[in-house]
């Protein structure tokens, strides 16, 4: 009877402990949303007073987005205080597309900046993918920065696509120079 009543209560703290959490971060992101409208430096301040944890990682991916499109380098500040890595990567393939498209070099001195690992992987891809349509050649030359081949992989085939429409014989002559391997097929 014993065993029974301490899994009934488990059950029970489960369910508070979810409802709990649901709640603390809803409300955290909603306030995000609502303050972030009027006040991006008091939002800022706040995010960084909250205690590090998932609260503080959830209202920073939500400051991330809302401050990507038009200030990518203050978005980068806000991402490096995620501590949970996928959310960092989703920050990061956030800030990279919007800093690729308006300004390619600064991106690219941010990205320098960036640890390597599948956060930079992730950022290089999308600096890539913005690239590809206006700078093929330069598309090509970071996706030697993306260690994780199944990332660059995914990749190749839209800058490909794009170079080969601007120009088709540079485009062959690369993929003619590749060693054989997944890459090149």
């Amino acid at each position: 009877i014993e065993v029974a009543a301490v899994g009934i209560g488990n059950q029970i703290f489960c369910l508070f402990l979810m409802l709990n959490f649901s709640i603390t971060s809803g409300a955290a992101i909603f306030t995000a949303q609502y303050w972030g409208k009027k006040d991006i430096d008091g939002l800022r301040q706040w995010v960084a007073d909250l205690p590090q944890g998932n609260l503080r990682d959830q209202a920073a991916v939500q400051l991330v987005q809302m401050l990507a499109p038009s200030d990518p380098a203050r978005a980068a500040e806000v991402a490096e205080w995620i501590g949970q890595e996928p959310l960092k990567n989703s920050a990061f393939r956030q800030i990279a597309p919007h800093w690729a498209g308006k300004d390619p070099e600064a991106a690219r001195r941010w990205l320098q900046t960036v640890p390597e690992g599948p956060g930079r992987d992730t950022a290089i891809m999308s600096i890539a993918n913005r690239l590809s349509a206006n700078a093929p050649e330069e598309a090509i030359a970071l996706l030697a920065g993306i260690k994780n081949e199944d990332l660059r992989l995914q990749v190749v085939p839209n800058v490909i696509v794009h170079w080969s429409r601007r120009d088709p014989a540079a485009a062959s002559q690369w993929l003619a120079s590749l060693p054989a391997g997944r890459l090149r097929d």
